[in-house]
């Protein structure tokens, strides 16, 4: 389907070396070196890669490129909670409950959430009240 109306400027797909600048970031972490691998010049891939990087369209492919790669990965922190989940379920009806554990311990993680320490397990301070004042008890 084709439309009369011209695309907005921001909508203009990136140029092949700009793309390839883009992919090169994304895998070398590094704008000069990008630059070098997208073909610009050695001597001027220092001064690209820092003006690349300060195009806006440039850092939102990039920042694209990384989303993909880590939705491509299985990065994604909900799609891991639920791998984890069948692995917590299959080690439960196969009663290795080690991994059960770890499995919990691991969406934990995933969800930033901490176990809370049992009462019991709170270390107690190392002084006994005596008449509304506490004394330290050496040993």
């Amino acid at each position: 389907m084709h439309s009369l109306t011209k695309p907005p400027p921001t909508a203009t797909p990136l140029r092949p070396r700009q793309e390839k600048f883009c992919q090169s970031f994304v895998s070398l972490g590094n704008a000069s070196n990008a630059a070098r691998e997208a073909g610009y010049l050695s001597g001027a891939a220092r001064q690209q890669g820092w003006r690349l990087m300060k195009t806006q369209r440039i850092r939102a492919r990039i920042g694209e490129i990384q989303a993909q790669m880590a939705h491509d990965h299985c990065r994604d922190r909900d799609m891991l909670i639920g791998k984890l989940e069948v692995v917590y379920r299959r080690a439960l009806e196969n009663r290795h409950f080690a991994a059960a554990a770890r499995a919990v311990e691991m969406q934990a993680k995933l969800t930033r959430a901490t176990p809370t320490a049992e009462p019991s397990a709170q270390p107690q301070p190392d002084h006994q009240e005596q008449g509304g004042t506490a004394r330290i008890i050496k040993m």
